[in-house]
């Protein structure tokens, strides 16, 4: 055999070898993205046959359960990326529910059961209650990252299959009969009783989409989370409880502080002993004295936080506009601030009655008497001749004529010493 030949029957052996690999890698475990939405097939559009037709939902369809009993159930349609589970228990009336994929046509269109794109999901109880949805196993994420899920769906339920409170095919009844959640669990654990999933709070949204969540979580050691999309019927009705899902989206809320590669240190003799240093301390935000604050724990959400300390989310929304995420996302370890103390209004300060100014009355001063001149314009002060006071000459003119006498008397000393 040649080399050639040798190197392209191990190439095809290797080939071989990892797609028979692969065959064993369940569905649920996908490689997360490094950025946006982690999710696989988060909006329930397919692999296979995405943005179809109705008549290729069930290309997009698998029969993957969390229950592994060998049954193909033709009542369950679980989106691609995707494992469908319930949970069976008999004391609540709780029994497996259907899952089809909803398309766009009748009896989806009015209301509207699809939020976006050409299909959602339904899990529905005919004449019966439930209790389940969806997980998928996300690995390759970035250990210790916070990681935010959340997923927009709506529910519909009442005992006639004809009409509702408002119409045809809307609820009646109990509005309030089905509560949506979301969650995950940290680990990548695949088990819908497992104590250690973090879960959101219970929302409603009868007959309307609306977002359930965000829940965030840390992402353990491993990489990887598993994440969860659920609904439960508190009571079976003789039309059905039905749960749509669309939409949903795990998304990075906050990564990890990067690490410091390590330095490459000198051989040559010993090396000087760093200095101690501390870890510096976070400081949080100062507050005013006696506001509220409120630090965020895991499976907490705005509208929960506002509940316990029984005030409006509209205000915890103004008093950290800053703070909080698109969608109200908050973060573990995130302080929130509750209410704030009224300002009380500033003491005005003393202020003194105004005097009235009055004019105070100057000395008179005598007026100087000046010599009459014949000219009031004025004359340059550069050429100005000094003046003396009360009529005086000018000494320049008393010395001068001092200097004309004593000339005139040493010329006639002169004079008469001749004559002699």
């Amino acid at each position: 055999m040649s080399k050639r030949a040798r190197i392209g029957t191990s190439v095809a052996g290797v080939s071989l070898a990892l797609l028979a690999a692969f065959a064993f890698v369940p569905v649920s475990a996908q490689p997360a993205q490094q950025e946006g939405n982690l999710l696989v097939n988060p909006g329930f559009e397919g692999l296979s046959c995405p943005g179809g037709t109705a008549d290729q939902a069930e290309c997009n369809a698998t029969h993957e359960v969390h229950i592994k009993d060998g049954i193909i159930r033709d009542n369950i349609r679980t989106p691609e990326g995707w494992v469908t589970w319930w949970r069976e228990d008999p004391t609540n009336g709780w029994t497996q529910p259907e899952v089809v994929i909803a398309a766009q046509i009748e009896p989806y269109l009015n209301p509207p059961r699809i939020r976006t794109g050409s299909y959602a999901m339904k899990v529905f109880g005919s004449h019966g209650a439930f209790d389940g949805g969806f997980y998928q196993v996300v690995t390759g994420l970035r250990p210790g990252a916070t990681v935010a899920l959340s997923a927009y769906a709506h529910t519909w339920t009442c005992i006639s299959f004809t009409g509702g409170d408002n119409g045809p095919g809307t609820t009646c009844g109990d509005r309030w009969a089905m509560p949506l959640l979301v969650g995950i669990e940290p680990n990548g654990v695949a088990d819908p009783w497992a104590p250690s999933i973090v879960w959101s709070g219970d929302y409603y949204y009868p007959d309307t989409f609306g977002l359930v969540g965000p829940v965030t979580a840390q992402v353990g050691p491993a990489g990887s989370v598993c994440v969860y999309l659920r609904s439960w019927s508190k009571w079976a009705t003789r039309g059905g409880n039905d749960t749509y899902w669309d939409d949903a989206a795990l998304v990075y809320a906050s990564a990890p502080a990067p690490t410091k590669a390590p330095q490459p240190t000198a051989t040559d003799g010993p090396s000087p002993t760093p200095a101690p240093t501390s870890t510096p301390r976070p400081m949080s935000t100062p507050y005013p004295d006696d506001a509220v604050v409120h630090v965020v724990e895991a499976g907490e959400t705005l509208s929960l936080i506002a509940e316990k300390y029984g005030v409006t989310v509209d205000q915890v929304r103004e008093l950290n506009a800053d703070s909080i995420g698109e969608d109200d996302l908050v973060r573990v370890g995130q302080e929130l601030v509750i209410s704030i103390p009224p300002t009380a209004p500033p003491t005005p300060e003393p202020t003194s009655t105004p005097v009235p100014a009055t004019n105070t009355p100057q000395p008179t001063v005598a007026p100087t008497e000046m010599p009459t001149v014949a000219s009031q314009t004025p004359t340059p002060q550069a050429t100005e001749p000094a003046k003396q006071s009360n009529g005086a000459p000018p000494t320049g003119f008393i010395v001068g004529v001092c200097m004309i006498i004593a000339a005139v008397a040493i010329a006639g000393f002169y004079i008469s010493r001749r004559k002699k």
